[in-house]
């Protein structure tokens, strides 16, 4: 969205989403798809006071959206990391499922440096990841789970990246891994071999937001749809571009340690490239595995 003449407001100088805003009653019309937002309502944030956000000329806008159920332990610590960045042009999108632990009151406590937040019942992690995406208003849009958390600077080396090369589709990073509060090792992106790995971790990719709509994220996968959408860009050859830092720490647990993963493992492998490289993924990862799940392996194997 690039609004001409608009007077732009420092609400807040101390955070990264109030230290550029708009205020025009019809910026939202020409940013989003009516036909994907008709049925969601904003239910707080700057929003809700017709503030809204833009590009600027060398200052791309971009979008972070948190999908959160239940997690009142965490949720202070990531809405922090996003208002706090050092980077001036950030919109904030939070998409809670309805939460009946405190995280919702965490949310409003931090109303004024959020752009929009909804909180209603959806079908699922994806799905509403997806209605974030759909209320975002910037060139580029990522995602950052709710017990996860950005360094202080992620979302300015992402924009620095972008400046030097408007046409990149997509921008991506390394990420820490953090179990029970211990730091165990940062994860570094592989491209060259990506049949047998995933290359990397969707909480460091930006992409464009046009590009996602494309794809979104499909609902075939219940808890690794976000590696279905990698590999597409991937595949599809988009131009992208790797910062070499840590730009997201991610913390142990969640749907991606569910035992489902590992049907989806294989299905998705399958899918994109065959049943060789479905069964090779598949024995790397599990070799180890305990004798349970090993015999599940061999179960995915036979069905085959």
């Amino acid at each position: 969205m690039k609004l001409e003449n608009m007077v732009t407001v420092c609400l807040d100088a101390e955070f990264s989403t109030t230290r550029r805003v708009v205020e025009h009653s019809h910026a939202l019309n020409n940013a989003l798809s009516s036909t994907s937002t008709e049925n969601i309502c904003c239910h707080g944030g700057l929003r809700t006071q017709e503030l809204y956000k833009t590009t600027y000329v060398g200052k791309p806008l971009i979008s972070i959206v948190t999908v959160v159920y239940n997690c009142e332990d965490y949720m202070e610590e990531s809405i922090r990391s996003v208002i706090g960045q050092t980077y001036d042009n950030v919109e904030y999108i939070i998409i809670d499922g309805g939460s009946t632990d405190a995280t919702l009151s965490i949310i409003k406590q931090h109303a004024s440096q959020i752009d929009c937040w909804v909180s209603e019942k959806d079908e699922g992690i994806y799905d509403a990841m997806n209605k974030g995406a759909a209320l975002a208003t910037g060139e580029y849009v990522a995602f950052l789970n709710a017990d996860d958390w950005y360094e202080l600077s992620t979302i300015e080396d992402v924009a620095d990246a972008i400046k030097k090369d408007p046409d990149l589709v997509y921008v991506f990073g390394n990420i820490g891994v953090s179990d029970n509060g211990i730091q165990k090792k940062i994860v570094y992106p592989r491209l060259k071999k990506y049949k047998t790995k995933i290359p990397f971790g969707h909480p460091t990719l930006f992409l464009r937001r046009e590009v996602f709509q494309k794809y979104e994220f499909s609902h075939e996968y219940k808890v690794i749809s976000d590696y279905d959408l990698i590999i597409k860009l991937i595949t599809n050859k988009y131009k992208h571009a790797y910062i070499d830092k840590k730009l997201t720490n991610f913390r142990v647990g969640g749907i991606s340690t569910q035992e489902r993963v590992y049907d989806e493992h294989f299905r998705l492998f399958r899918e994109h490239f065959g049943l060789f490289h479905a069964v090779l993924y598949i024995v790397r990862k599990y070799i180890r595995a305990p004798q349970r799940q090993l015999r599940k392996v061999a179960r995915l194997f036979r069905s085959s």
